[in-house]
């Protein structure tokens, strides 16, 4: 190799020498200057990043659940709002009368409204038909936007909840979870109409409705009076009487029901191999509900009487609190926390069943509208002509085109899938 110039060497060493010394003094003013000091929302944004994100070993398995999920069919969509707003109304409000006596069986302190029976034909004797149907405009009026919210809120939950679901047992966590977040965001937003609608169901005598726990022997004209009436007389707070429990209650009947309706569908899907149908829903919504209505009715009749029961301090009640109200009904008799389960189930089988079945049908009918039409079948590509320039004999030629004793012999295509001479040309 050539020398290299003269002074070449100095400049690469004094080079050299400069990096090293900048380098550490980097170094040097790294180690004496302090900590960075992050604020508390930094310091909570890093660690909710280090809590979702997965571990390089596992963000395979993520996106390969996420995928999963999307392609689920109970993916979220708009058309869960919808469908849940018209099972909902269509279950609340047909079922009403069955919730108007399973109301009447918890509130009374006796077993005047013992069997189902016995309970709508003394009702339908004292009252009539408008006895059955007392709150049934309440019902209608909030029953569709609540179950919408019901429904959006736990397929949001649970297509989020599916991805970091490793095992069956998480899943089953998650059904529970999804079902009680589903139903705190209705609740917490509708409980006033259910206030209401629970007053409203004592018929024309609240007091012959509760044993005298109720001291009105005139109800309200309607829901408009019935609000005008609780602010004035017993303060805005009388629109959330019970929620404690009422919240509980729902919570608790709503992880139940989701629970028990997953698996029973899962169960379907494995036998069936195919997705259940609404008939399917029906049966699996009707089993939850089942279920779910028979282990929460002591804290449904809790909640029956807070919401019931007069606010002010000179009448007598249940209780001020969800003990109070536990012990009034111990000292009542051994089963009066479970008066009224056989109504309950017996309304809540329909309900659920009705619920369930209407939300998959409309929501696999809106699916079937929002998807775009299906292209149309691709045709066979047609045989091209090829120019060739060599003779072709009989029927073998495929795709030929040239000069047969001077004549021009063209080869197309037909759905007959034939040969035919005529003239010059060949067609199969």
């Amino acid at each position: 190799l050539p020398a290299p110039p003269p002074g070449c060497c100095a400049w690469i060493g004094l080079g050299r020498r400069f990096r090293s010394r900048r380098r550490a003094h980097s170094e040097h003013a790294q180690q004496r200057r302090p900590p960075r000091q992050l604020s508390r929302r930094h310091r909570m944004r890093s660690v909710a990043r280090c809590l979702l994100t997965p571990a390089p070993d596992q963000e395979e398995d993520v996106l390969a659940r996420l995928a999963v999920t999307v392609d689920d069919p109970d993916e979220w969509s708009p058309s869960v709002a919808i469908a849940g707003a018209v099972a909902g109304f269509v279950a609340d409000t047909l079922l009403h009368p069955f919730d108007t006596v399973s109301h009447r069986a918890k509130v009374h302190p006796t077993s005047r409204y013992g069997s189902f029976a016995g309970s709508m034909g003394l009702i339908l004797k004292e009252e009539g038909l408008r006895g059955l149907l007392a709150g049934v405009s309440v019902t209608a009026s909030y029953a569709g936007p609540a179950s919408a919210t019901y429904f959006a809120a736990y397929h949001a939950l649970k297509d989020r909840g599916l991805v970091f679901a490793k095992s069956e047992r998480d899943k089953q966590v998650l059904y529970l979870l999804c079902g009680a977040g589903a139903e705190l965001a209705s609740a917490s937003v509708f409980l006033p109409c259910e206030v209401v609608k629970c007053r409203l169901q004592l018929g024309e005598n609240p007091a012959r409705a509760t044993g005298g726990v109720v001291s009105r022997t005139v109800n309200y004209r309607g829901p408009i009076d019935a609000v005008r009436c609780m602010v004035r007389e017993e303060g805005l707070a009388s629109l959330w009487s019970g929620w404690r429990a009422s919240i509980l209650q729902d919570c608790v009947n709503s992880a139940i029901t989701f629970l028990v309706y997953e698996n029973v569908r899962a169960v379907i899907r494995a036998w069936t191999g195919k997705e259940p149908t609404a008939v399917a829903s029906f049966a699996a919504g009707g089993l939850a509900g089942g279920m779910a209505a028979a282990l929460t009715n002591p804290l449904d009749t809790v909640t029956a009487r807070m919401m019931t029961q007069d606010a002010r301090a000179d009448r007598m009640g249940f209780g001020s609190g969800i003990g109070d109200v536990v012990r009034t009904a111990i000292a009542e008799g051994p089963g009066s926390l479970w008066r009224g389960t056989l109504v309950r189930v017996m309304h809540a089988v329909p309900s659920a069943a009705v619920q369930f079945a209407v939300f998959e049908a409309v929501r696999t009918w809106l699916d079937g509208r929002s998807k775009p039409p299906a292209a149309p079948p691709t045709p066979p590509p047609p045989h091209g002509t090829v120019e060739q320039s060599r003779r072709t004999t009989g029927a073998a030629a495929a795709s030929s085109s040239g000069s047969i004793d001077g004549g021009t012999h063209r080869v197309a295509w037909e759905p007959a899938g034939v040969w035919s001479t005529s003239g010059f040309e060949w067609r199969q």
